[in-house]
């Protein structure tokens, strides 16, 4: 489906438009629907019944009073707080040829025929729908790198207590954002059954420790809460499974847990559960002493925007549809127990598997540190977004170290690098005249000059794909951080690539 065959517009509840985007249908601001297609006269129904958050209707055709055209569409009406979005996307030839296919004689060939174009119908929704997504999702993370990156360096600046505590505010929110974000990617992955679960060799103990270290410092945060965690010593030093799904799982509930036991005690145990041969069953329990749900609403609670607390925390209850589907992907179980004024437990068992053969030395970490030499090292960033370039230069800035260049386009990056010699290439994904796999097959591919070919490029990018990293790895980069970034994660990535450049 290409952008000409739909329309989005915002009108408010009497079928006056307010913004309007497509070429399907010329609307000045504060036209009325109803004028020109009279099938939105239907507006003052929905007016009358805002219950009904999302309605759709499909295969309308739409007579426009202005002409003679008709079109056949599909019509998405949300209704908002103070106004409809309504999203009109234009089948016509699609529903023709479906038409004409329901007048031929050959059952067989009607049948084949409707279920291509079924699925191509299908196909194009999904492709709009993705990019959608994809769009959306940059759109967020820029602005949120450059909230969380200069928060950060504020917070290490010289401020007063008052202004400490609104900074802490103000990081606390954009966090909070930026979890929204991933909850609807993840649950636009599962949906299109694109999530799949990895199997890596990890130190279970780490992990949990890791974790537990994260909410210890939710609970300092918290006045009047306190966390406690207790591991089954008799569980395998290393186990195999996906660490990056288990660590999702666990943190969404308990995040849940702190967020609904404000002033209580949250308590989270790991133990085994089962074990044969090479499988291992771990049970975690995360019990809080917070306000409860009523019995009646624990079988809904899984379902996707249910809420049935009446705290005022932040939340859309996609976290735990999310965390659902993810242990069922799993083969795993989870049970909720809950009073009313009393607390809830959650308990969740997942089965790892485990390496029985002897035990293999774990390789130390090597750290990095850049080259001991009185010169700075130069950086040449590839960014389009203002704020975001200010945040990186700032942060390399500040480092001390660094000499930062600054390119705004592919084609600017290109004529910097045959200009100067840099040593790290600071590179965004989503650029406007060549995206960043292009400019890194341009740069490994068309230069016989290797200061040039072989550049260290470091990616970022907003991107939802899990596997990005490897993606960027397999294009010719050297390694990849996903916005929005911490400060240290970043200084991390690019000392390691320079300090391996002038090993």
């Amino acid at each position: 489906m290409n952008s000409s065959n739909v329309q989005y517009l915002e009108v408010d509840f009497d079928g006056k438009v307010i913004s309007s985007k497509g070429n399907l249908y010329q609307w000045s601001q504060g036209a009325r629907l109803q004028n020109t297609l009279p099938f939105f006269s239907i507006l003052e129904a929905l007016k009358q019944d805002k219950e009904n958050e999302v309605v759709f209707f499909p295969a309308v055709h739409l007579s426009d009073t202005t002409n003679d055209k008709v079109r056949i569409c599909d019509i998405d009406i949300v209704c908002a707080e103070n106004l409809y979005n309504v999203y009109i996307k234009d089948h016509t030839e699609r529903y023709e040829e479906l038409t004409d296919i329901s007048q031929q004689k050959n059952e067989s060939q009607i049948a084949l025929r409707t279920t291509q174009l079924r699925n191509e119908l299908l196909q194009e929704k999904e492709k709009f729908k993705n990019q959608f997504i994809s769009d959306i999702n940059h759109e967020l993370r820029a602005p949120l790198t450059s909230i969380l990156g200069f928060t950060e360096i504020l917070e290490k600046s010289a401020i007063n207590f008052e202004q400490e505590e609104l900074s802490r505010i103000i990081k606390g929110q954009a966090l909070h954002l930026s979890q929204l974000v991933d909850d609807i990617i993840d649950i636009s992955k599962i949906e299109s059954g694109k999530t799949a679960l990895k199997e890596e060799v990890f130190n279970f103990k780490e992990f949990i420790e890791e974790i537990c270290i994260t909410f210890d410092k939710t609970a300092e945060e918290i006045e009047e809460t306190t966390f406690e965690y207790d591991i089954d010593n008799n569980i395998q030093e290393e186990l195999i499974g996906d660490k990056t799904k288990i660590r999702q799982i666990l943190s969404n509930i308990l995040t849940n847990a702190f967020k609904f036991a404000p002033d209580g005690k949250v308590s989270f145990s790991i133990k085994k559960s089962y074990q044969r041969t090479n499988r291992i069953n771990i049970q975690f329990e995360i019990k809080d002493n917070g306000e409860g749900i009523a019995q009646e609403d624990i079988p809904h609670i899984f379902d996707r925007f249910s809420r049935f607390s009446s705290s005022t925390a932040l939340g859309t209850g996609l976290g735990l549809s999310i965390v659902k589907h993810l242990v069922e992907l799993h083969k795993g179980k989870i049970e909720v127990f809950s009073e009313v004024g009393t607390g809830t437990t959650f308990q969740v068992i997942i089965p790892f598997k485990f390496d029985i053969q002897k035990k293999k030395s774990r390789r130390k970490v090597k750290k990095y540190k850049l080259p001991e030499t009185p010169k700075k090292f130069r950086v040449l960033l590839v960014e389009d977004h203002d704020a975001v370039q200010y945040l990186v230069m700032k942060i390399l800035i500040m480092h001390g170290r660094f000499f930062v260049d600054l390119a705004r386009s592919g084609k600017q990056a290109i004529s910097y690098l045959e200009r100067k010699t840099y040593d790290l290439v600071l590179l965004d994904l989503r650029l406007e005249d060549m995206d960043g796999f292009q400019l890194t097959n341009t740069v490994r591919k068309n230069y016989g000059d290797k200061v040039i070919s072989e550049v260290p490029i470091v990616s970022m990018s907003a991107c939802p794909t899990n596997n990005q990293r490897d993606i960027c790895l397999k294009a010719g980069m050297n390694d990849f951080i996903k916005k929005p970034f911490l400060q240290e994660d970043l200084i991390n990535k690019i000392v390691k690539e320079i300090s391996k450049k002038y090993a």
